[in-house]
């Protein structure tokens, strides 16, 4: 899988938690969005064309967050 053709949308309140994560996945070659809160990364997610996958440690955020397809 080319992973220059994938974006994931990392989500967390704290800055330290996403620079790390972040750093990591683009040295894997992914493009890394961010937010800081489940309202700003529904904001991110609609704003971005490319599809997004959810993938949610620790509860079920796709119970949560309404459909952007």
């Amino acid at each position: 899988m080319n992973m220059a053709n994938e974006t994931i949308l990392l989500v967390d309140d704290e800055e330290e938690i996403i620079a790390f994560i972040q750093d990591a996945l683009e040295l894997e070659g992914y493009r890394v969005l961010t937010a800081g809160n489940g309202r700003d990364a529904l904001i991110q997610s609609k704003q971005t064309a490319s599809g997004i996958r959810l993938k949610a440690d620790g509860f079920n955020g796709a119970s949560k967050l309404p459909s952007s397809r």
